[in-house]
């Protein structure tokens, strides 16, 4: 164990790894005349092992197949194989005192007792093995030199500091008025960190908690994909954490205040500061994080002085949140409350005492944390609202449709969503199985089509001022004015409620939809602080382990080696002189691999599959012609998928999409179309290529689907009625603006299209 933070730093510091070979290395070749050189080989077979979940037995064995197939034997043992990977030195174990919850140190020099620790609170004796044994310690994985990785690779290149087109977290006004007030600087970074407990095994209670970090300067999918991990608690109970915590506050407090350096060959240094300014976490994990009072406990508003109040709810009692949002927390009186805490050993507004947080520096305990709208919006006010529409202890309910589940489902499955949209809809009775993404999709995009004459007006309305609502602060780039009316129409949502439900619907989620504008305004919109990333890195790590012996170390072994074997990667395969052949498997075990078969018009136009040669109609060729403004071939090539500004498209009778429809598309010019075709014609005059994209013209009908009394709040801002027509429009690539979903409704000629609310998220 260290005995200082210095001490720990100095280690961390010494253990940088210098991958064995790189761009201005020889390339060593794994055999005399072998193509592949021989950290190419390393590589790819590292690459099959994690793509493949090896366990290091399956490995060892995979090392010596490998090698009864060389001329002479190149990897000798699997130590001597994996030594420039796995960095145990880089994962430090920290025990800590199962009474006081206190780190531990050694309390003697010679060799035999560093296996014995005391606490330095009531100055107990333990020893490492039992409280391996017990689990009384986490993991923690040195952020500072993961982020000098991160720093010195080409990945900070991508980093975006102003950015006008989007409503990020760089774009709020707590990350500007931090860069007006100097403190955040030209080549400066920042951070969110979040933590939140996973159910390791489906049988058992026990749960892991890994703190982890994303780059908010990074784009939302670049950040999404390169989560940081520096922290991993294991055990049946919830973490402290103040202990949990402790190394990274440290960590981070010295890269605010000294900074790290970007040193690349050939380029000038730069130094570089560090500062957390965000946590976006769920509501179970956010009160441990400000040690304060759960939301069924008074005062359990992590944002406001709210106190709630007990009503009875059938044979019990339950905290609601109503009316409006009280005096919000302050950082002073925040203190001030935990100085009480300690001092009385109260809960004066539902604050336990301080948390180690506090010492972060530019982090604000009171307004860094964000309400959560994948757990507050979804799983939260959407989820409970349709569990109580379908619940038959509310058969007497004037919103009650139980019995209205076959009609609401023949609406719900003959939706056919875009790629975009990961699953297709499930049946109303299998809600309690739907994922977090699919109640994001049955709110924006799906439930009001299917409430349509099933439920009473006065509550459809209702629903669409949510609906509303959270289309904007979803947007990509939201407007002062838009920001207005959504706040407006929350609001209206949220105040309704009581005359409209009762009084014990205004639960804690309810509430903290008054809170989302502020944090709209000052962290960007709602996917620039999700915890979507969050929860789908946490599912990646539960796949890194093979057993249930030693899971946490299991998990931090194999991330550590695979940050590491993503680092050479880079630099090995991008090469020029890299064999082909092994940069393609690379490619295709990482995800990146496309088939080969495309036309690669532009560098933003690729068009997929082998053409088919047919004859223009002459409605097809007129159309055509009028857009090119020249006389083309009868005979064009056709094809049926393509990618434009990294959007794929399918022509309408592509095979085989039988549960999607990925055809539906917003024109510039505010025109819908169902894509019928992408054709390579020929002008006659000069011989030359051109592709264009045939469509089927979708006509706006002149009604809305929700009409309410305030005309900005109008349905035909996001829901738009169309009918299908016969006639065609040719146009150019670029003129496609945002993809749709297509809709049925009401009879077979009519479709409701809903523009995608933004084109960052995935599921």
């Amino acid at each position: 164990m260290f005995q200082d933070y210095d001490e720990f730093l100095e280690s961390v510091g010494n253990v940088d790894f210098v991958p064995p070979e790189g761009n201005e290395q020889e390339r060593v070749p794994l055999y005399e005349r072998s193509n592949i050189s021989k950290m190419e080989s390393e590589l790819l077979i590292l690459n099959f092992a994690i793509r493949h979940n090896l366990t290091d037995v399956a490995l060892e064995d995979l090392i010596t197949l490998i090698s009864c197939h060389l001329p002479y034997s190149v990897y000798h043992t699997k130590h001597i194989f994996m030594k420039n990977y796995d960095t145990p030195a880089s994962i430090r174990k920290c025990y800590y005192c199962p009474e006081c919850y206190v780190r531990l140190k050694t309390f003697a020099t010679d060799d035999r007792a560093k296996e014995n620790l005391v606490c330095r609170e009531c100055q107990c004796r333990y020893d490492k093995h039992t409280l391996g044994k017990n689990g009384n310690y986490f993991l923690y994985l040195p952020l500072e030199q993961q982020l000098r990785d991160f720093v010195n690779s080409d990945k900070y290149n991508m980093l975006q500091r102003e950015n006008d087109n989007y409503s990020d977290i760089t774009s709020g006004k707590f990350y500007t008025s931090l860069k007006d007030s100097g403190i955040i600087q030209l080549h400066d970074i920042t951070l969110q960190i979040s933590s939140d407990g996973v159910q390791v095994f489906r049988s058992s209670s026990v749960s892991m908690w890994p703190i982890q970090v994303m780059v908010n300067e990074l784009p939302y999918r670049e950040r999404r994909k390169n989560m940081m991990l520096c922290g991993l608690w294991y055990g049946k109970e919830k973490p402290d954490m103040n202990l949990f915590l402790s190394l990274l506050v440290e960590e981070l407090t010295f890269m605010h205040e000294v900074g790290i350096t970007r040193n690349v060959p050939g380029k000038e240094e730069i130094h570089i500061r560090v500062h957390t300014i965000a946590s976006p976490v769920d509501s179970v994990a956010r009160p441990l994080l400000q040690n304060i009072k759960q939301y069924n406990g008074s005062f359990g508003c992590s944002f406001c002085l709210h106190e709630g109040i007990h009503i009875e709810v059938g044979r019990g009692m339950t905290r609601v949140y109503p009316g409006c949002v009280k005096e919000p927390r302050t950082l002073r009186q925040h203190e001030i409350d935990c100085e009480t805490a300690v001092q009385t050993r109260t809960t004066p507004h539902g604050v336990k005492g301080p948390t180690v947080l506090m010492l972060l520096p530019v982090f604000d305990i009171t307004s860094s944390f964000t309400p959560d709208y994948m757990h507050a919006v979804l799983l939260g006010v959407t989820k409970t609202f349709t569990d109580a529409w379908f619940n038959s202890s509310n058969h007497d309910k004037n919103w009650y449709m139980g019995n209205k589940v076959d009609l609401i489902d023949e609406n719900l499955l003959q939706i056919k969503p875009p790629c975009e949209i990961t699953r297709t809809p499930r049946s109303i009775n299998e809600r309690n199985l739907w994922k977090a993404s699919e109640w994001k999709n049955f709110l924006l995009y799906y439930s009001l089509i299917c409430l349509q004459n099933v439920m009473p007006l006065q509550y459809v309305r209702h629903w669409f001022l949510f609906i509303f609502s959270m289309h904007i602060f979803l947007q990509e780039k939201i407007s002062d004015v838009d920001f207005l009316t959504a706040k407006s129409a929350l609001k209206m949502f949220v105040f309704k409620i009581e005359d409209l439900y009762g009084l014990e619907y205004y639960k804690f989620n309810v509430h903290l939809l008054l809170h989302i504008p502020k944090f709209v305004k000052q962290f960007g919109a709602l996917w620039a602080t999700s915890t979507f990333p969050y929860e789908h890195y946490n599912g990646v790590l539960r796949k890194m382990f093979r057993n249930s012996q030693a899971v946490p170390e299991q998990i931090c072994k194999l991330y550590m080696r695979s940050k590491r074997i993503e680092g050479s990667c880079l630099k090995v395969f991008s090469r020029p002189d890299c064999f082909e052949n092994a940069k393609i498997l690379y490619h295709k075990m990482s995800g990146m691999y496309h088939t080969k078969n495309y036309l690669d018009y532009e560098s933003y136009f690729k068009i997929f599959g082998k053409p088919v040669q047919r004859m223009l109609t002459l409605m097809e060729q007129t159309c055509i012609e009028a857009l090119l403004h020249e006389n083309i071939l009868n005979k064009c090539d056709c094809y049926k998928r393509f990618i434009f500004r990294n959007v794929l498209w399918h022509v309408e009778n592509y095979e085989k999409l039988q549960r999607r429809q990925n055809s539906t598309v917003l024109l510039q010019n505010g025109m819908f179309i169902i894509i019928s075709g992408i054709f390579g014609v020929h002008i006659v005059r000069t011989n030359y290529i051109r592709y264009v994209i045939i469509g089927k013209i979708l006509n706006h009908v002149d009604m809305e689907i929700c009409k309410t009394n305030n005309p900005i709040l109008s349905s035909n801002r996001f829901f738009h009625i169309t009918r299908m027509t016969d006639s065609i429009v040719a146009v150019f690539p670029d003129m496609l603006y945002a993809k749709c979903i297509k809709i049925p409704y009401n009879n077979v000629d009519k479709y409701c299209i809903v523009r995608l609310v933004n084109n960052i998220e995935r599921d």
